[in-house]
């Protein structure tokens, strides 16, 4: 299962599948990815010594389960997110008051 599929499961529709890592990792269920130990690089890939476990992330998401949804959905329910959004919300506003200062 892809990760648009499991947000459709946990009730999201976002449109970027980074958004759903994002929330996911701020729900703490993300894990360290085991081949690089989180460094998100592996020295046995003579290419570019990227991680292909977890694509140089250094954490992966876990196997997704009915388990693993119910888990999202009682953390989500029980307000796990708000920090998380209230960052973006902080991030949002300093984005929007770079724009909006005039050159100089």
């Amino acid at each position: 299962m892809n990760l648009s599929d499991f947000a459709q499961r946990c009730g999201y529709w976002p449109e970027k599948e980074e958004v759903v890592r994002a929330r996911l990792d701020a729900l703490g269920l993300l894990v360290t990815c085991r081949r690089c130990k989180g460094t998100g690089r592996y020295e046995q890939n003579p290419l570019d010594h990227t991680c292909y476990g977890c694509a140089g992330r250094g954490k992966k998401l876990p196997p997704l389960t009915a388990r693993l949804a119910a888990t999202i959905r009682l953390r989500v329910e029980g307000g796990a997110l708000r920090p998380y959004f209230a960052e973006l919300a902080i991030l949002m506003q300093k984005v929007r008051d770079s724009r909006s200062d005039p050159p100089g």
